[in-house]
């Protein structure tokens, strides 16, 4: 049979997350707590009264104000997608071609890479230091002699938790002919968002998504802040209902309880503190500063504590050629899971 498959996608290994059956699930960066039952009461009603038989809004445009008043912008400076893998994937039609550029940092998310080669264009990643921060001269020099279209940051950074200082953000946007684009998945887990820098910037985009702090991965909805030139070029590549209703009604609702839905992410930041202090305990092990609701950690006993993490049915998301680990911060009884096993391997540390 002929081979109908684009030469750049043929090369292409697909993104496949794991099955996630295990009693202790923290491989994927999820809050561990469903929604209020209020708010999950809300969202009921309000898709009784949908009219099933109608398209989507396909401007989104009630989500998108809820959006908008949550980031403090006016909402013409606001797209939302299926996610930020849509989000992502927009971007990337609206903007690189088989002649352009982008460059990113490493470790990070894959699918800027993948989007990336799908569109033809070449991708470069810039090796964080040893501590896990961001090489920032390093972007800015790629950037530079690749004339990049697109420059991206994940901040607080996956699988790492690092969170770049706003003056580094400057920096790449005074320093770098790119569009920056600000990946802030978890930005809710951390000091604030930077979202308002889109104000003064015209090359700035920054994500933000619901699948992390405001516990809708399900729903899969995301959206992007920029300068509304940037955000129109990106509507003219959007499918036209690309968000179900059922998806824009539970967004909207969960980001009009914003207050109810945040109401755990101290506890979460809490237990990332706590299992942290945790893991430094044991010198077999190097822990990351996080910023976010994972910690990453190396050791030189991975092998030996992933089969640990196996035999205790704790799923973390394992990096097998670096020796490292990224664990979501999971419920009470989860984290415990996870110290237990670290407890198994290496024994008890006071």
């Amino acid at each position: 049979m002929r081979n109908f498959t684009r030469k750049n996608v043929v090369s292409l290994e697909a993104y496949k997350p794991e099955p996630q059956q295990a009693k202790a699930v923290l491989n994927a960066n999820e809050n561990p707590y469903n929604l209020p039952p209020a708010v999950a009461e809300i969202i009921a009603d309000r898709i009784r009264q949908l009219d099933f038989n109608r398209y989507p809004d396909p401007g989104a445009s009630e989500l998108t104000k809820a959006a908008a008043d949550f980031c403090g912008v006016p909402p013409d400076k606001i797209i939302c997608g299926s996610g930020l893998d849509e989000i992502l994937m927009i971007m990337t039609e609206a903007f690189v071609g088989p002649d352009d550029t982008v460059v990113t940092h490493k470790p990070g998310f894959s699918m800027y890479d993948i989007w990336t080669q799908i569109a033809g264009g070449s991708f470069i990643s810039v090796f964080d230091k040893p501590d896990g921060s961001i090489d920032v001269d390093g972007l800015i020099e790629e950037a530079r002699d690749n004339c990049a279209k697109i420059v991206y940051v994940c901040s607080p950074n996956n699988p790492t938790g690092y969170r770049m200082p706003a003056g580094e953000i400057v920096r790449l946007l005074e320093e770098t002919p790119s569009l920056i684009v600000l990946d802030e998945a978890y930005v809710d887990f951390a000091d604030g968002s930077l979202v308002r820098m889109t104000d003064d910037w015209e090359n700035l985009v920054v994500l933000r998504t619901l699948s992390k702090a405001f516990r809708l991965p399900s729903a899969r909805c995301g959206w992007a802040v920029a300068d509304p030139r940037i955000i129109d070029a990106m509507f003219k590549v959007k499918g036209p209902y690309n968000l179900n209703a059922l998806t824009q009604i539970a967004a909207r609702t969960v980001l009009e309880n914003a207050d109810q839905i945040l109401d755990k992410v101290p506890e979460i930041i809490d237990s990332r503190e706590d299992m942290t202090a945790f893991l430094q305990k044991y010198p077999q092990i190097t822990v990351y500063p996080s910023s976010a609701n994972f910690i990453y950690f190396k050791t030189k006993d991975a092998p030996e504590l992933q089969q640990c993490f196996i035999d205790s049915s704790v799923l973390t998301k394992y990096f097998k050629s670096d020796y490292a680990f990224r664990l979501s911060i999971g419920t009470p009884a989860e984290n415990e899971a996870v110290k237990k096993t670290v407890i198994d391997l290496y024994g008890e540390k006071k």
